[in-house]
């Protein structure tokens, strides 16, 4: 049924109309920032923080609040699928890429008609606010320069047609809002909208903008900052304690608060470690073997309060300086496992026997981990001979390794960091652990012990949580699981285990702390099943000054991080390949934003990660992720993609067979240095 009252609504129909024409406004925007290499590159990392943080603070949100948490799995399918289309199934990439470029700008039609919905809902409930027109608004922009983006080199016809469906979309769902809304299934319809989310990270991640000269990089650096702004001006529009991004926004202030000043305290303490540490702690933990190295990295890390996010910095100085992997490893698990003021605070809410459990299970963990995984693991791309001790001034080592600490570790952790304080915070507001009390306890314990696994939680901040939940009924089994492997794994765990020592021995960690957990839970279940917390705990405690200062703190530096590197480079410390980060130097680059699919271009003389590859190279492993119909590499825009050495260019093409079946056509930049 349409609504009546909608067409003669003026106010209504202005704000749709504004709504369309900002569709149009898209293409006239990229067509003036194609003239010039630094507004291309604006441009290029606006799309980029625009429609990433869409994703991640509109629809997901959106998604979970309609589907549950079965629309966090529909994502990882939308974002996985097409790499693992092109990647290990071997389909053509070309052809599948292209699908999911398909599916996404389907599943952005459908995100413009729930946008049509809301529009005029916002008037069918008499609301006062313009916040939710505002935001309708605001997002289109970057939506149609995104589509515009994506599908302009599929031709005119196409990137238009694309848009026209959208504005279609758009005015069709302000139309049958009142026939619409209520036919619509709210899980089959938030499923939807998570798969397309991770599609659109997929094919997003697919562009990608060389940054090659200074101009240029602050050109990135400034678009990425609008994309921020307006993710900002989003932010600032929710509406209320229901609004799915209001519930996402605020679960995610909460782990910031509760996160800073652990994780400031870790880069203090991380530049310490590089600057001033002597040789002798150092010289303690290579002695004996890997048990015996294990078993000082657990003495170390266990006292120390330092979060999972927090420990990450401290632990890449500690193999920086050429501590073993596997003291390293132990250290790594144990300090956000414990720390006195968790032990403390467990004393009081677990109880005496439930702490002497959690501080033993968290040793042992940290031990045989430590040693089975850590004593295999080998540092990818690290130097054979450890860093020697600080030498010179004890004042200019200070400064130095402060400089080490908020700077070079920042650059390198902050995008994990990120990542894993968001997912916790998509997946908090929209799980309710009390709920699954009901479970029977082995699976209680198997299901503890694997949402512990993504969930970001310190040691403190999941003692009061825990206490309210055996009180309700949790077994011990199942909370001393989620005590196991909520403090010490998430995904700023593994991201930075993968570039450190590969994806193997990420994969390696992620199983022996899940079978450990797992393991002792269903021990403890068998023996000590009367274990019980202190009823009536509440899981939340207020922040004081100190925290939210920290929090700001945090913020800023990350914001810094995030302008030093461009938003590409922030971003593809999340893809990068093993042992590799994405650094830009004046003279050379590389190529990440592949989502791990195996494509990647190298160019001599190119600093990854402060470690330098001389040579030229071309990778295609298999094709994975790449055509140049959609890549940056386009022979129709030389202009935007060509390094300039001193007003020369030079352009070789190469064809490399792959399987006596394809050919693929590259350029070779002959980089002159200037004497």
């Amino acid at each position: 049924m349409v609504a009546p009252a909608m067409p003669g609504d003026s106010h209504g129909t202005w704000t749709l109309a504004i709504s369309v024409v900002a569709l149009v406004l898209g293409p006239l925007l990229h067509a003036a920032a194609r003239r010039e290499r630094v507004t291309m590159a604006a441009l290029d990392n606006f799309v980029l923080v625009a429609v990433t943080g869409l994703v991640a603070l509109e629809i997901v949100p959106r998604a979970l609040a309609l589907a549950g948490w079965p629309a966090f799995l529909a994502l990882l399918a939308g974002l996985a699928g097409p790499a693992i289309a092109e990647g290990p199934l071997r389909l053509a990439a070309r052809g599948t890429h292209r699908a999911a470029l398909t599916l996404a700008i389907l599943g952005m039609a459908l995100h413009a008609f729930t946008d049509g919905l809301a529009l005029a809902l916002a008037h069918l409930e008499g609301s006062d606010s313009h916040g939710l027109e505002v935001a309708v608004i605001a997002h289109q922009l970057p939506m149609a320069v995104g589509v515009w983006w994506l599908l302009s080199p599929a031709g005119f016809v196409v990137a238009a047609g694309a848009l026209l469906l959208l504005g279609a979309a758009t005015v069709a769902g302000y139309v049958f809002a009142d026939a619409s809304f209520a036919r619509l299934d709210a899980g089959w319809l938030g499923l939807f909208h998570a798969i397309v989310g991770g599609l659109l990270l997929h094919v997003v991640g697919h562009r990608s903008q060389e940054t090659d000269s200074r101009g240029v990089r602050i050109g990135a650096a400034c678009g990425g900052l609008v994309g921020l702004g307006l993710l900002v001006a989003l932010a600032a529009e929710t509406h209320g304690e229901a609004d799915p991004l209001a519930r996402t926004l605020a679960a995610l202030g909460e782990l910031m608060r509760d996160s800073a000043p652990a994780l400031l305290l870790a880069y203090a303490l991380a530049g310490l470690v590089s600057g001033l540490m002597p040789e002798a702690p150092v010289r303690w933990l290579r002695r004996g073997g890997p048990a015996g190295q294990a078993l000082r990295g657990v003495a170390v890390g266990l006292p120390l309060p330092l979060c999972s996010c927090g420990v990450v910095p401290v632990y890449r100085s500690l193999l920086q300086r050429g501590v073993p992997a596997a003291a390293a490893m132990a250290f790594f698990i144990a300090t956000p496992e414990l720390g006195v003021d968790a032990i403390l605070l467990s004393w009081p809410l677990l109880g005496a026997e439930m702490t002497v459990l959690r501080v033993v299970a968290a040793a042992l963990v940290a031990w045989l981990v430590g040693w089975w995984v850590g004593g295999r693991a080998r540092r990818i791309g690290g130097s054979s001979e450890p860093e020697a001790g600080p030498r010179g001034p004890a004042l200019a080592r200070l400064w130095s390794g402060l400089r080490t600490g908020f700077g070079e570790l920042v650059d390198t952790t902050a995008p994990w960091i990120g990542l894993g304080l968001l997912v916790a915070a998509l997946i908090e507001p929209w799980i309710d652990p009390s709920a699954l009390t009901a479970i029977p306890g082995p699976l209680q314990v198997l299901l503890f012990a694997a949402l512990g696994v993504p969930i970001y939680v310190c040691a403190s901040g999941a003692t009061p949580l825990v206490a309210a939940l055996l009180a309700k009924g949790l077994s011990p089994g199942a909370a001393l699981a989620f005590l196991l492997t909520g403090p010490a794994t998430n995904a700023t765990t593994f991201g930075v285990l993968a570039q450190e020592h590969g994806r193997a021995t990420a994969a390696r960690f992620a199983a022996a702390m899940l079978v450990l957990a797992v393991g002792l839970g269903l021990l403890v279940d068998m023996t000590l099943p009367q274990l019980r917390g202190v009823a009536g705990v509440q899981p939340h405690a207020g922040h004081g000054p100190l925290a939210e200062a920290a929090a700001w703190a945090l913020a800023g530096l990350f914001l810094v991080s995030f302008v030093r590197q461009g938003p590409q480079g922030f971003f593809a410390r999340l893809w990068e390949r093993e042992g590799h980060s994405h650094d830009h130097g004046d003279a050379g680059h590389s190529h990440g934003g592949h989502g791990g699919c195996g494509h990647e271009h190298s160019h001599g003389h190119c600093s990854h990660g402060g470690r330098s590859h001389a040579g030229h190279s071309h990778e295609h492993p298999s094709h994975e992720g790449h055509s140049h119909e959609h890549h940056a590499h386009e022979h129709r825009s030389h202009e935007h993609h060509a390094h300039e050495h001193d007003g020369q260019q030079a352009h070789e093409h190469h064809s490399h067979e792959h399987d006596g079946q394809q050919a693929h056509e590259h350029h070779s930049h002959d980089h002159r240095s200037r004497e």
